[in-house]
């Protein structure tokens, strides 16, 4: 029956005004994301400098390489017991020169980071984003991953930007001898590889959210579509790496566990579809299914540690030794950074397109002037 009421529909256009579109939160996201990821960071994570600006782009990147950060410098101080030689030596941690004895290639990116008058004026267009986005009611969700990308941003530029900007203590040259050791940089257990695999089983999560809300498929299913987002997603850069690889092996041995490895790669994902919608009317339970969804995947991106570690380990042994190999190594790095920047773009377009509501969430009028 149509209503009487003639303010009826005024009215509800008016509260629908009033609520948070998805494209909003999209748009306020990026602004978060973009000021981070241009910051001249250095390792982040202890990886390579020019792969930085497309690892922020994760926030779970971001929360792992901040806490990284603080703890080095607790680390620095107790063992130094100075503060100001604490922090010259987590300055040459983020800053020294990524290979020994050589200086790091300072493409595109790396020009727009360190040019301070780009990255003040993309501050002074991303602050009003930075207010919209507190002031809007509920997207509690938003609110914690914005807040990552903006505390990794503060944090980073009161401990290293600035100072290093300052010159705070002094920061090697190439072939240096006050270097400082750097962590890790590859294999199942770094630093690097455990941050990425973090935020890969965190993006799939909103991936197969996104596909099942697409398809308008009940909770029980996002088992199903886990599976279908972790393959088709990955399956590309899995080969990808492979194929690069198996190029600049030095002997078969080099590629033959990773091929063992391919395989379940490429496979379990399929399990998780298959049996999905099994396990998920075995449990019966939205939130226990939210659970074992999670512990999928991360049992997925823990064979890929493995993965990505036996299959890189041969380039990176003999890029050493052969400039070639070395040039085919910081390209398989690049592709795959970029590639990850992407994923991450279109997993939050399509989870704010399809599973974002808008219920609950409201925004002052004064925002409006904002963006």
């Amino acid at each position: 029956m149509a209503s009487t009421d003639p303010h009826a529909d005024g009215y509800t256009h008016s509260a629908a005004r009033e609520q948070v579109t998805w494209t909003t939160v999209l748009y306020v996201l990026i602004a978060f994301a973009l000021n981070t990821m241009l910051q001249p960071a250095g390792t982040v994570c202890g990886g390579p400098p020019a792969i930085g600006f497309m690892l922020r782009s994760s926030p779970i990147i971001c929360l792992v390489d901040t806490g990284y950060l603080l703890y080095r410098l607790v680390y620095y101080y107790f063992t130094s017991n100075r503060r100001k030689v604490a922090h010259a030596r987590l300055l040459r941690l983020r800053y020294q020169s990524w290979d020994d004895g050589a200086e790091d290639e300072v493409d595109t990116l790396g020009k727009m980071q360190m040019n301070q008058p780009v990255r003040l004026l993309v501050f002074l267009l991303t602050l009003p984003q930075f207010i919209r986005l507190y002031a809007f009611s509920g997207l509690y969700w938003s609110k914690m991953i914005a807040s990552m990308y903006l505390a990794s941003f503060v944090i980073v530029e009161i401990l290293v930007v600035r100072p290093r900007a300052w010159k705070l203590g002094a920061i090697d040259q190439p072939g240096g001898d006050n270097r400082e050791k750097r962590i890790k940089s590859s294999g199942s257990l770094s630093l690097p590889y455990v941050s990425v695999a973090l935020a890969v089983a965190f993006m799939s999560r909103f991936g197969a959210s996104a596909l099942r809300d697409a398809l308008d498929e009940p909770h029980t299913a996002l088992l199903k579509h886990l599976g279908l987002v972790t393959f088709g997603s990955w399956t590309l850069a899995l080969v990808f790496c492979y194929v690069m690889c198996a190029i600049d092996r030095v002997s078969w041995r080099d590629i033959l566990l990773p091929t063992v490895l391919l395989a379940p790669m490429l496979g379990i994902p399929w399990v998780y579809y298959t049996l999905g919608p099994r396990i998920a009317a075995a449990i019966d339970r939205p939130l226990l299914v939210q659970v074992v969804s999670a512990g999928l995947a991360i049992a997925w991106v823990t064979v890929g540690l493995t993965y990505a570690s036996t299959v890189t380990s041969g380039i990176r042994h003999t890029a050493k030794d052969q400039p070639r190999v070395e040039k085919h190594r910081r390209y398989i790095e690049k592709v795959l950074a970029w590639y990850f920047m992407l994923l991450h773009l279109v997993t939050a377009i399509m989870y704010l397109r399809y599973s974002y509501d808008p219920t609950g969430t409201s925004k002052p009028k004064w925002s409006e002037y904002l963006g």
